[in-house]
């Protein structure tokens, strides 16, 4: 098993969305509902998502997991 932080590329965002998509629904079916649920394509500019920096992790070279962060926050 091969872990690897880096930053993140446009080619990314395909495994980004779908993460983050899959992760959300989770999130909703415990709270709100999933009725509420807008996808990351939908969402990401009014979120913020790129505005600071965004990495990536890979496991065995396939995106695992991301993260966004600016001025010291997790966005």
């Amino acid at each position: 098993m091969s872990i690897t932080i880096r930053a993140y590329t446009e080619s990314d965002w395909t495994a980004v969305a779908r993460i983050h998509d899959s992760a959300r629904l989770d999130e909703l079916r415990s709270s709100v509902g999933v009725e509420a649920f807008l996808d990351l394509a939908a969402t990401y500019d009014s979120e913020g998502l790129f505005d600071g920096d965004v990495w990536v992790a890979e496991l065995d070279h396939e995106v695992a997991g991301f993260i966004a962060f600016s001025d010291g926050e997790i966005t």
